[in-house]
């Protein structure tokens, strides 16, 4: 099973469109299987545990609260990519 790492980000808000295009760039991220970046709301939540990226931090998280979930193929991979989440935002 690829490495599932998530971060929570306690009350910083982006916008939507911003997250998406983070997204997008962070899943071009070598060595990376799968990645979201946006905000916990119930919504999202749901989307995330529909695709199998849904981690008890997440879980934990509240609807003004910024998450970064990251598979990859190893924890150096899915590292680097939260790294390049953290520097597009």
């Amino acid at each position: 099973m690829a490495p599932l790492r998530s971060v929570v980000r306690r009350g910083e808000y982006y916008d939507s469109v911003l997250l998406m295009r983070v997204s997008e760039e962070v899943r071009r991220a070598p060595g990376v299987k799968e990645a979201a970046v946006l905000m916990a709301t119930d919504t999202n939540k749901r989307m995330l545990s529909d695709v199998g990226l849904l981690t008890e931090d997440v879980k934990r998280a509240g609807a003004d609260d910024l998450v970064i979930v990251v598979e990859a193929i190893d924890d150096e991979s899915a590292g680097k990519a939260i790294l390049r989440a953290d520097e597009l935002l």
